[in-house]
C-alpha cells in the first residue's frame, strides 16, 4: 500500500476521532446532566468509546443536511471540513482532549492494533475485496459527487434496510481530509472498528471492575489478533462450533462440552 494513503488513513481517523470526541462528550453531558465546569464522572474509555459514536452521530447529522441540501454537504469539498472546525472550536477543552489523556498506554494498545490489523492489510496492499465493498464504495462516490439519494436497485427495494450509515461516515472520513478518496476512508474505517472492540471490552470490563479496562482492552485485541495471525490466509467459520482460530475456537470448545454435558444429563 503507498505510505500517502496510510498517511491519509491515519489522517482521516484524527480528524473523525477529534469531532467525535466533542460531539460524544456533549452527548455524555446531556445523558448524565453533567453542566459546563462542573467536573466529569465518566472514565476516559468510556468517554474514548463515545467520540467513535460522536464521529458515526457526526456523520448522520451530515448525511441529513445533504439530502436536504439535495446533496451539496458532501457534493461540495469544503462543507464537511468547515463543520468539523466549527463543532471542535465550540468544544474544544485541552485539559480533558490533551492532558487528560492517557497517551502511553493508548499509543501502546494503538500500537498492538495496528500490528495484529493494520499491518497485514497494508502489507496485502488494501483491504478492499470483492463482493459488497465496490457496490458501496460507488454509491459512496455518489454521494461526493453531489447525489442526495442513492441510486439503483438495493436501495430502492431494500429502502431502509440499505446501510445509509456506513455511506455517510464514509464520505464524512473522505471530506475530512481533501485529497483521499472512499479507498482510502475504508483503510480508516477500519482501523476504527479495530480500535472500538477493545474499547468496548473496556468499558464492559469496568463495569464488573473499575481497574479492569486495560487488561481487557489487551485481551480482546491480543486473542482477536492471533486468531487473524493463526489463520494464514482466508477462514470461514459457518458457525462458533466450527471455528478453528482465536476466541471462537475456544467458545466453540466449551459449546461442544456443555452440549456434550447436557445429552448426558438427559440421557441418564
Amino acid at each position: 500500500m503507498p505510505v500517502l494513503t496510510i498517511l491519509g488513513s491515519l489522517a482521516q481517523l484524527a480528524a473523525f476521532v477529534a469531532v467525535g470526541w466533542v460531539v460524544g462528550d456533549a452527548l455524555l453531558r446531556r445523558a448524565f446532566g453533567i453542566e459546563h465546569g462542573q467536573p466529569r464522572t465518566v472514565g476516559r474509555a468510556e468517554r474514548a468509546l463515545a467520540a467513535i459514536l460522536g464521529g458515526v452521530a457526526f456523520s448522520v447529522a451530515l448525511m441529513v443536511l445533504n439530502v436536504l441540501s439535495r446533496g451539496a454537504v458532501f457534493g461540495i469539498p469544503g462543507i464537511v471540513p468547515l463543520f468539523a472546525a466549527l463543532v471542535i472550536a465550540s468544544g474544544w477543552d485541552r485539559e480533558i482532549m490533551v492532558r487528560g489523556v492517557p497517551w502511553r498506554g493508548l499509543l501502546f494498545v494503538g500500537l498492538i492494533v495496528v500490528v495484529l490489523y493494520a499491518l497485514p492489510v497494508w502489507v496485502a496492499g488494501s483491504g478492499l475485496r470483492t463482493g459488497d465493498p465496490p457496490w458501496h464504495l460507488g454509491w459512496t462516490e455518489e454521494l461526493l459527487g453531489g447525489e442526495a439519494l442513492p441510486a439503483g436497485p438495493a436501495p430502492e427495494f431494500a429502502h431502509n434496510a440499505y446501510p445509509w450509515g456506513f455511506h455517510a461516515v464514509l464520505a464524512t472520513l473522505t471530506r475530512l481530509v481533501p485529497g483521499t478518496d472512499p479507498a482510502t476512508a475504508l483503510e480508516a474505517l477500519h482501523l476504527v472498528i479495530a480500535c472500538g472492540v477493545p474499547l468496548a471490552a473496556a468499558c464492559l470490563a469496568r463495569r464488573v471492575r473499575r481497574d479492569a479496562g486495560w487488561a481487557a482492552a489487551f485481551a480482546v485485541a491480543l486473542i482477536g489478533g492471533f486468531g487473524w495471525l493463526s489463520a494464514r490466509g482466508p477462514a470461514f467459520s459457518p458457525s462458533p462450533r466450527a471455528a478453528a482460530f482465536g476466541l471462537f475456537n475456544w467458545l466453540g470448545l466449551l459449546l461442544e462440552e456443555l452440549v456434550e454435558a447436557a445429552s448426558g444429563q438427559s440421557s441418564g
